[in-house]
C-alpha cells in the first residue's frame, strides 16, 4: 500500500488505524535493494585499449568512442564526423597515446594520429563486418571479421591490403607480438599462425575442444574462439565457448585445454607478469596467479551482471573490463578488487 495515494483514506480512520497501517506499509517497503546506476553511456561497449595507466579508449555500439585521460575520473566522447558509424564499433587498439584505430560494421576503419582529437578513415577494402584490430607498431597492423576477412595496413592505416583467402568462416580476434609473429582465432575452433606477417597463414588446432576423426553432421560444432593472447613467441592462450582456455607453450605446435571451474561463455583475456584475467558473459570472472597456467572463478566477482566483453592491462597494476549497458569497471590492484566507473551495480555487491 502506497501511504501517499491513501491519505485521505488514512485520515479518515483516524489515529488508531494509521498505527495499524504505517507498520504494514513499512514490512512492504522492505526488499531487494534496487541495483545502484552510476552511467556515463548507456551503449554497449566492445573494446579497450590502455596504452598506459591514466589513459583509455572505449568503442562500442552507436559509433560510440570514449576517452579518459585521467583513469577514470572525467570522460569525454570522441566522435568522427567524416564517416559517423551509427550501429557499432567493435574493438580499438592505441600505440601510445596518440596513435589509435577502431574497426566495426561494415567494414569500417578509422584511425587518430592525435589522441582521437581528430578521426580520419583509411582506403575501405570490405563491407563486412571487423571484430578485431591489433598493431605491433605505427605502421603495422591488422583488423579481421566475417567471411574470412584478414586486412593488413603498413602504412598505419592509410591503406589495407587482403590477406584472406575467402574462408567461409568468422574471425573473431588478431594478435601481433611484432611485424612477423601472429595468431588469429574465430568460430569453430578456428586458429591461424603467420610468422611472416600474414602473407602465409597456417592452421593451428587443439584436439580438446576439435577431436579428432570423421565429422558427423549430428555431431555439435567445435567451440568457437573469441580471444587470443601471447606473452611471447612461445607462450599463448585462446578463450571461448563452454569456458573453454586453451594453452600453447611452443607457439602453437600443440594446445590444452585448462581447467577453468566454469562452463559460461569467455571472450577475452589478458596475462601480465604473474596474474591472469579473463572475463565473459554474465558479469563471469577467472583470474590466474601463476602466469596463466592454472585459472579459477574466484570468491569476489566483478561489480558486474552482464556480458563483459573486453578487458586490458595498463600495467601489472591498472586494468580496464567493458560490456552491456555501458559496463565500464576498473581495477588499480592487479584484479584483487574492482570498481564500478559506469553502468548497473548488483543489489549484493
Amino acid at each position: 500500500m502506497n501511504v501517499f495515494v491513501h491519505i485521505d483514506r488514512l485520515c479518515m480512520l483516524g489515529i488508531f488505524a494509521v498505527a495499524v497501517l504505517l507498520p504494514a506499509c513499512a514490512e512492504q517497503q522492505v526488499s531487494e535493494p534496487s541495483p545502484k546506476k552510476k552511467i556515463i553511456t548507456r551503449a554497449g561497449l566492445c573494446g579497450v585499449s590502455a596504452p598506459d595507466p591514466r589513459h583509455v579508449w572505449i568503442v562500442g555500439f552507436g559509433g560510440e568512442i570514449l576517452h579518459s585521460a585521467d583513469g577514470g575520473d572525467t570522460w569525454a566522447k570522441q566522435e568522427n564526423p567524416a564517416d559517423p558509424v551509427e550501429d557499432a564499433y567493435y574493438d580499438v587498439h592505441f600505440v601510445g597515446v596518440r596513435h589509435g584505430w577502431a574497426v566495426g560494421k561494415f567494414g569500417k576503419i578509422v584511425s587518430t594520429i592525435d589522441g582521437g582529437t581528430t578521426w580520419t578513415s583509411g582506403t575501405r577494402k570490405t563491407d563486412h563486418r571487423l571484430f578485431a584490430v591489433h598493431f605491433s607498431d605505427r605502421r603495422n597492423g591488422w583488423a579481421v571479421g566475417y567471411y574470412g576477412t584478414i586486412l593488413h595496413t603498413a602504412d598505419g592505416g592509410a591503406t589495407w591490403e587482403s590477406q584472406g583467402w575467402g574462408e567461409d568462416a568468422v574471425y573473431n580476434d588478431v594478435f601481433f607480438l611484432d611485424n612477423g609473429t601472429g595468431w588469429i582465432v574465430g568460430e569453430y575452433g578456428t586458429m591461424l599462425h603467420t610468422t611472416d606477417g600474414g602473407r602465409k597463414w597456417t592452421k593451428q588446432e587443439c584436439a580438446d575442444i576439435i577431436p579428432p576423426g570423421i565429422e558427423d553432421i549430428w555431431q555439435p560444432p567445435p567451440s568457437s574462439l573469441y580471444g587470443v593472447y601471447f606473452r611471447d613467441a612461445s607462450t599463448g592462450w585462446a578463450i571461448g565457448n563452454e569456458g573453454h582456455i586453451i594453452f600453447t607453450e611452443d607457439g602453437g605446435a600443440h594446445w590444452r585445454k585448462l581447467a577453468t571451474g566454469t562452463d559460461v561463455q569467455m571472450f577475452q583475456m589478458a596475462v601480465m607478469g604473474g596474474n591472469g584475467w579473463a572475463v565473459g558473459q554474465r558479469g563471469t570472472y577467472l583470474c590466474s596467479t601463476d602466469s596463466g597456467r592454472t585459472w579459477a572463478v574466484p570468491e569476489r566477482q566483478l561489480p558486474a551482471k552482464f556480458w563483459l566483453r573486453d578487458i586490458a592491462f595498463a600495467d601489472q597494476q591498472v586494468g580496464w573490463a567493458v560490456g552491456s549497458r555501458g559496463t565500464i569497471i576498473k581495477t588499480e590492484d592487479g584484479g584483487q578488487t574492482w570498481i564500478m566507473i559506469s553502468g548497473i551495480t548488483p543489489p549484493d555487491i
